[in-house]
């Protein structure tokens, strides 16, 4: 197991918590982020799993009962990290199956962000109306529209997450909202989270209508500046494994690390 990979994966949900999911219950052998609104499995999701094999089966049942307690539907998210490694045989006993693969993306590239053009400018989140626009922006970008967005429309509460979470201050953390403006207008955001000399990047997005001009990259590259800039040390996203934001992001220095398999109940 490398420590560095497993260590993003165990700081993954909370350096989300409050922010994307609204309860991360983080135990030593799990941990499952949930959300008391949205109902979808990627907001309520097991991952994590670190337990002997003598002692899977009761994490299992333990892990279902969290969900039956907060009425969800149980997903794991399987790192190569799991221990046991035949974890996946207790979930295919139990009717669950292999439903998509995210891969996790570190920067190794030179952390070099291109020069602004003169049309762009970019700005993190300080007061409402700037987190309006990127709640804005964000859920134009997923609309569902697209075919290239792998992960389809966003839920209204995943919104309404990010303006309660808007300056939640956890110790350790460091959280910050991003826009990307062209012509003065928002047309991209995305969101870093760094904690213990990790960060992670989520909710990269461009508006439609504005896409087509490589603002995606130009914000991300920035992000990336910054963060090294604050001293971190490892950067990370995901994405669906084989869709196109894998490809742009390789283009632009990250490199896949491992993939993770989602499991989800074949009656859902």
């Amino acid at each position: 197991m490398n420590p560095i990979l497993a260590k993003a994966e165990e700081l993954d949900y909370p350096m989300l918590e409050g922010v994307f999911f609204t309860e991360v219950h983080q135990t030593e052998q799990y941990i499952i982020a949930c959300h008391e609104k949205s109902t979808d499995h990627y907001s309520n999701v097991c991952s994590r799993i670190r337990c002997t094999a003598d002692d899977a089966e009761n994490v299992f049942e333990e892990i279902m009962q969290y969900f039956k307690e907060h009425d969800r539907t149980a997903a794991f998210s399987l790192s190569p990290f799991v221990e046991p490694d035949d974890f996946t045989e207790i979930l295919r006993a139990r009717d669950f199956a292999p439903d998509f693969k995210d891969v996790w993306m570190f920067y190794h590239g030179e952390c070099i962000a291109p020069p602004l053009p003169a049309s762009v400018s970019i700005k993190t989140v300080s007061n409402q109306e700037e987190l309006a626009q990127f709640i804005d922006t964000f859920n134009s970008a997923y609309s569902g529209d697209d075919p290239d967005e792998p992960y389809g429309e966003a839920p209204p509460e995943w919104g309404a997450t990010f303006q309660k979470g808007f300056g939640l201050s956890k110790a350790g953390r460091e959280v910050d909202y991003y826009i990307l403006y062209k012509d003065e207008k928002p047309a991209s955001v995305l969101l870093t989270s760094a904690l213990s000399g990790f960060a992670g990047i989520y909710a990269v997005g461009t508006s439609p209508a504005m896409r087509g001009h490589g603002l995606a990259t130009i914000l991300t590259l920035h992000a990336v500046k910054d963060l090294y800039n604050q001293g971190v040390e490892h950067v990370f996203l995901q994405t669906l494994k084989d869709s196109l934001n894998e490809k742009l992001y390789k283009r632009i220095g990250f490199v896949t690390e491992w993939e993770a398999e989602t499991w989800l109940p074949r009656s859902r």
